[in-house]
């Protein structure tokens, strides 16, 4: 089956209902489309050329950085590798730093913000808070690199729980102006030491991710949304 703009073709929907796609738009009652209700077929949306599906309500997704694709060799005090638990610990009396690199990916919806956050598990049972810090540049495809970071903080309590799954959320960044395919440049650190990280036990990092608002399905062209 296929939506074409230019066709007219009737759609069957939650059972005997029909709903009919136009040139101007497909209504379908109840919000249910169904392409199964005799022979199971694809459904094929021609968008015509430099075109895409655009979603009125935008939806969320993660750009991830997993603990085991983050290399800090060469940083200035990385943190050690648990090869039993897989993930990074970044000890409580050091500043243990990672470097992580991010392309904004064809599906963002250009000029909005973004929100990074650590995935991180405590290794003892210490309630007291680990600070981690972020310090990022966010450069578009033809802009010049700032050269300077930007440092934003979060204090994340631990949960008392040894190896409890825990989210710590970094201050929104504001993506006013930032398009595809720009590119995030970033270090983690966990201050430890600092007199507002009072966690006495190891953070492992599992995954540092950034939340980010999606309104395509790609791209129209190759570097253009």
């Amino acid at each position: 089956m296929k939506i074409n703009s230019a066709e007219i073709v009737n759609l069957a929907v939650s059972g005997s209902n029909k709903a009919t796609a136009i040139s101007d738009g497909l209504k379908i009652p109840d919000g249910k489309l169904e392409t199964n209700t005799a022979t199971p077929i694809d459904l094929s949306v021609d968008c015509g050329t430099e075109k895409t599906i655009k979603l009125s309500q935008v939806v969320w997704d993660d750009l991830r950085a997993p603990a085991t694709s983050i290399n800090p060799a060469g940083l200035p005090a990385p943190p050690t590798f648990n090869t039993t638990k897989i993930g990074w610990g970044f000890s409580a009396s050091a500043t243990n730093v990672v470097a992580v690199i991010l392309q904004l990916p064809h599906t963002y919806k250009e000029g909005t913000n973004i929100t990074p956050h650590v995935h991180w598990f405590p290794q003892n049972t210490n309630t007291g808070n680990v600070l981690w810090r972020l310090s990022y540049k966010w450069t578009n495809i033809n802009s010049v690199d700032s050269g300077s970071f930007t440092a934003i903080d979060v204090l994340s309590a631990g949960a008392g729980v040894v190896d409890t799954h825990q989210i710590a959320v970094f201050p929104t960044i504001s993506g006013t102006g930032k398009t595809i395919s720009s590119i995030f440049t970033c270090t983690l650190s966990r201050i430890g030491g600092d007199g507002t990280d009072t966690h006495t036990g190891v953070a492992l990092l599992r995954e540092f991710d950034i939340h980010f608002q999606i309104d395509t399905i790609g791209s129209r062209q190759a570097v253009i949304k």
